[in-house]
């Protein structure tokens, strides 16, 4: 099956033909600058017209398919990474659908959420870690129906990223190995850290792609395309201008700067030391960029993916006569050939949710039609209900069904009186008594600190304690006091009285009251002496 890569930048379109069988087979692909109403990420604004112009522009380069893979940037998808405990898969989801309604603004319930676990545990904290990704489910609908409309049969939407998750994992690793995978594509910048084969972190940044295709346009007076082809055959090099050299210089620095202030922090937070920091994309494949690379001067050793022992993405011939490499395509050949358990394919979703939509429909019919075959039989039905009652009433009166008839209605007499002893009973008070916590209250605060208790007097209907207690001195005494002042389970009803002996011995009462006491159904006064 032969398919179209649909891939978007701020300021291009990129498709690309592509063999999709079991080892994809990547063609030339083709750049068409977008009208400024699409530029920036706005592509999506007017589905009709972006749609049209994708038609327009397959059927100029005759790319001699009508399916497209469209890779949804991250200007239209929402992503998080989070940690948590190994689970069930089925139970990931939920996880995910959690984690998300702490990014989603709109709410989950409108949104398309896919999540890719990455199956290593951080042996700090034990977890997992996992990435989300999130689409609004009318974009996804409105994709699917506007390319339509033009002859487009999308096939699948999926987030790049999940291209370099899958291709990352061919890549053979020692133990507790660390490699970073750098894809510098057209479109996005994007990193993927494994460790011993298996994600830790990925980030997609922007592109510098564009801003540099824009310095070389002005200095070769060409049309977009036509600097892209020049990068790709010789480079970024300009025409007598320091200038315009020194700002692809300084954005390349950038490019590769950030993505490795992002390696770094990871390696940090995880503890983890990089081994091999290898390149891929579009722009690993230009002229001269391992050499600037290089003269950066990191300290990181660097290599391109092409020189590692893995499968290599296969070109047709236009692509090789146009200077293209394997490496260029290796990100798209993770995405394609991804195990369809591992795919992050939005538009499986929509299809699982169109499917229960249409199975929904088939019930309801047949539910219908069940019901208007019922009310075509009850009135026959009803006639022969009608029938046999009759015939059972006139069984029913004879002589021989007397004594049943009696015993029916002594069992209907005693039922009621059941009936009416168990109304009065419900009548009857009942209640929990307040008396246990407020007795718990006082000998944590009071008995327990005291050298005895003369009198106690606890009303549980008011919630009011009297009591009178002795101390072994005055410090005993004020202890207690601010124990009930502080604890606030007791307001202070009649203020503390204290006597104070010859022998230094305090003897003290007070009345006290429970707060925003409740009285109970039932129960009554309960006192004593102590």
């Amino acid at each position: 099956m032969n398919v179209i890569l649909l891939q978007t930048t701020r300021s291009a379109l990129y498709l690309t033909w592509v063999k999709y069988t079991r080892k994809p087979v990547f063609g030339l692909p083709q750049c068409f600058e977008l009208p400024e109403s699409m530029r920036d990420g706005k592509e999506c604004n007017d589905l009709p017209a972006f749609a049209r112009y994708v038609q327009e522009c397959a059927k100029s380069v005759k790319m001699g398919t009508n399916k497209i893979i469209y890779c949804l940037e991250d200007d239209h998808i929402i992503s998080k990474e989070y940690q948590h405990l190994p689970c069930k898969k089925k139970d990931l989801l939920k996880l995910a659908e959690l984690e998300a309604e702490t990014v989603l603004q709109d709410g989950v319930d409108e949104y398309m959420i896919q999540n890719y676990e990455y199956n290593r545990v951080n042996p700090m904290t034990g977890k997992l870690t996992s990435s989300l990704f999130a689409v609004k489910t009318k974009l996804l609908g409105e994709i699917r129906k506007n390319f339509s409309k033009y002859g487009l049969h999308v096939i699948k939407i999926v987030p790049p990223i999940s291209g370099l998750l899958h291709a990352g994992k061919k890549i053979p690793a020692e133990r507790n190995q660390t490699i970073a995978l750098l894809d510098f594509d057209y479109t996005k910048t994007r990193l993927v850290l494994f460790q011993n084969g298996m994600p830790v972190f990925q980030r997609t940044f922007e592109t510098v792609f564009d801003d540099i295709v824009e310095i070389i346009m002005r200095n070769r007076s060409v049309s977009f395309a036509d600097a892209v082809r020049s990068v790709t055959a010789y480079g970024f090099t300009v025409e007598n201008d320091e200038t315009a050299a020194q700002q692809i210089s300084d954005l390349l620095d950038a490019c590769v700067s950030e993505a490795i202030r992002n390696i770094r922090m990871v390696l940090s937070s995880e503890r983890l030391e990089l081994n091999r920091l290898i390149l891929c994309g579009g722009l690993s494949i230009v002229p001269k960029f391992d050499e600037f690379c290089a003269k950066l001067e990191l300290d990181i050793p660097i290599e391109n993916v092409a020189s590692c022992s893995v499968p290599q993405p296969a070109l047709n011939a236009a692509a090789k006569r146009a200077g293209f490499q394997p490496s260029a395509f290796y990100s798209e050949a993770g995405l394609l050939s991804a195990k369809k358990s591992e795919d992050i394919d939005f538009l499986l979703l929509v299809k699982a949710i169109s499917s229960t939509h249409a199975a929904n429909v088939a019930v309801l019919v047949l539910i219908t039609l069940l019901a208007v075959g019922v009310m075509a039989l009850e009135p026959i039905v009803y006639l022969s209900a009608l029938k046999q009652q009759a015939q059972d009433n006139s069984s029913l009166n004879g002589s021989k069904y007397e004594a049943v008839k009696d015993l029916l209605q002594e069992q209907s007499e005693l039922e009621q009186r059941l009936s009416k002893l168990k109304n009065d009973q419900k009548l009857l008070p009942s209640g929990k008594s307040n008396a246990k916590e407020m007795t718990g209250q006082l000998i944590s605060q009071i008995t327990a600190k005291a050298k005895s208790v003369d009198s106690c007097d606890l009303d549980n209907m008011t919630g009011t304690v009297a009591l009178t207690f002795t101390t072994a001195n005055y410090n005993g005494y004020l202890t207690i006091k601010n124990q009930v002042e502080s604890n606030g389970y007791f307001s202070i009803a009649v203020p503390f009285r204290v006597d104070i002996g010859t022998d230094g011995g305090c003897t003290c009462s007070v009345s006290l009251k429970v707060k925003d006491f409740t009285p109970s159904v039932s129960g009554g006064k309960e006192g004593g002496q102590q």
